[in-house]
């Protein structure tokens, strides 16, 4: 976790060693729509995706699919009862 305290940078994904630095000050919602939002990079990357569409709809992309996920995970009961 990054704690240099810059909250305008949430995340980031090490490709080459696999892995996800997100910022510590950040909320523990926002700590894990970024997770997602970075394991999105991360799938793009090693399944070429990445190479076949342009940055900024990547982007979007990751950042849809991170608020999507967030949304399902937090607002559903996954119990069995």
């Amino acid at each position: 976790m990054r704690s240099e305290g810059d909250e305008t940078e949430c995340g980031e994904s090490d490709y080459l060693k696999s892995a996800i630095i997100i910022n510590d000050a950040l909320s523990d919602n926002a700590k894990m729509n970024t997770l997602i939002h970075e394991i999105a990079h991360q799938i793009f990357a090693i399944s070429g995706i990445t190479k076949l569409v342009p940055t900024e709809m990547e982007e979007a992309i990751c950042e849809a699919m991170g608020c999507g996920f967030l949304t399902v995970l937090t607002e559903n009961d996954f119990s069995d009862e």
